[in-house]
């Protein structure tokens, strides 16, 4: 149970202007680098039955900017199945966390999960753009991924890739 900092400031407004403070507080953040190398949001409202939302999707970020987490990535490519390492980096759950204080700033919440009631001032969701996820995580991979290939023959007669590959081994064939 919470009430935001500035939930008595914008009491009487709609989640449509509360989302464009949230905009423009995002702005705020976002213009400490320079334009390419900073985050950029989308800040949407809905309903989800009777309640109101706030969507925020980061669909920028700085180049240096790490999503995924580098030890899971690897992990995961070497097929490590019960790895207990978070799938998301360090500095992508602080910025994440950063982006939720500012919207639980004009939010309210006397929810009471032991009863199973739910009682806010607006539902909210803060996530990654999936596609910007996903070139990260190639990237990711690319950058961790073994370097290891199977060498060409030394001549210029094609051979089957099982042959190949067996001879890379060192199997005599």
């Amino acid at each position: 149970m919470f009430t935001g900092s500035k939930f008595e400031a914008t009491k009487d407004l709609k989640t449509k202007d509360i989302a464009k403070l949230i905009r423009a507080e995002l702005n705020e953040i976002s213009t400490t680098r320079r334009k390419g190398d900073r985050f950029e949001f989308r800040v949407r409202t809905g309903r989800s039955g009777w309640m109101s939302t706030i969507d925020i999707t980061i669909t920028a970020k700085p180049e240096d900017f790490p999503i995924h987490n580098r030890e899971r990535v690897q992990q995961d490519l070497n097929h490590v199945h019960h790895s207990h390492a978070p799938w998301m980096a360090e500095e992508a759950r602080e910025f994440i966390a950063r982006v939720e204080a500012i919207v639980n700033a004009y939010n309210w919440d006397k929810s009471d999960p032991m009863t199973d009631y739910h009682n806010s001032r607006f539902f909210q969701c803060v996530r990654f753009w999936h596609e910007l996820a996903r070139a990260d995580r190639e990237k990711a991979e690319a950058e961790l991924a073994p370097r290891d290939t199977i060498p060409v023959p030394a001549n210029d007669v094609e051979e089957e890739p099982q042959v190949s590959f067996m001879r890379w081994v060192g199997v005599e064939v």
